[in-house]
Parts: structure tokens; sequence; C-alpha cells
């Protein structure tokens, strides 16, 4: 699964304000799935999902754009993890550069993306994100703090 999953903010970040009431998104997050190629092929279209589920719970993704809840404002100030799993925490988050807009024969939102400029965004941002070495802690190691003479 190739997919964009945007985090999506409710409050300022610099103030805390609420700067989208209504109800709230389900688990704030709203993932994008590769739905294809447009035309010319040099577009990936990433489709959110037409209703979004919790529990018992079914709201439509039209429902929540035509009420505020979901603006194309909210989605564009979204952190955007960009994973080819199903686990978000598999991906890496970065910039994602592309087109968003409101498909109103599906009732969802497209995210038009230059493929080819995600993929080399992603990768490098992957070779960055693994070539940062993790220190060894200077903490207490075992071996000083349980010598050798506790037999």
């Amino acid at each position: 699964m190739f997919a964009i999953t945007l985090s999506l903010p409710r409050r300022d970040p610099t103030s805390g304000a609420l700067l989208w009431p209504g109800a709230p998104i389900p688990r704030a997050q709203l993932s994008m799935s590769f739905d294809g190629l447009n035309a010319d092929e040099r577009f990936a279209l990433f489709r959110s999902p037409s209703v979004l589920k919790e529990g018992t719970n079914v709201i439509s993704v039209e429902e929540l754009k035509n009420t505020s809840v979901l603006p194309l404002e909210r989605l564009q100030a979204a952190t955007a993890w960009v994973h080819f799993t199903r686990n978000q925490l598999t991906g890496i988050a970065m910039p994602v550069p592309g087109y968003l807009s409101w498909d109103e024969e599906r009732k969802t939102w497209v995210w038009s993306v230059k493929w080819k400029d995600l993929m080399t965004q992603f990768y490098a941002s992957r070779k960055q994100k693994s070539s940062v070495q993790v220190q060894p802690s200077k903490g207490v190691t075992g071996r000083t703090r349980f010598p050798n003479n506790c037999k």
C-alpha cells in the first residue's frame, strides 16, 4: 500500500487557538491511497476515502468538507507521512508538493504529485534519516553498576 497520511491539525501550533472546530476526524488523520497515474503518467494520484469510520460512526468526507471541518486549507496545513506499508510509523514525514483538488463525481480529495519527484525526495529523506547515528548513552553500564564481586 503506497499512501500519504495527513496528520490533521486542529489547533494553531503557536497560540493553541482552535482553528478547525466541529466534529473531530477519526484518529485526527486522513490517509490518501495511491489511485494510479494521470493520463500522461507524470503525476501519481492519491485519493482520500469517501467515508471515514471509527467504530460504528461513519461520516462522509463530503459532509466534513461542506461543514468546514475538512477544508482544503486544513489539508495543506497537515504534516504528510509517506509510507509503503499499512503501518504509517514506517513512513517519513516530509513536505509533498502537489495539487490538492476535490473530485465532485467521487466525493473525495485527490492529491496529484509528480511521482518521480516524490520518489526521489522520499529516498533522499530516508537516506538522510538512516545516516543519523545514534550516540551511545553516557550512563552507567551494567558492568560498573554490578561489579564482579557479587558472587
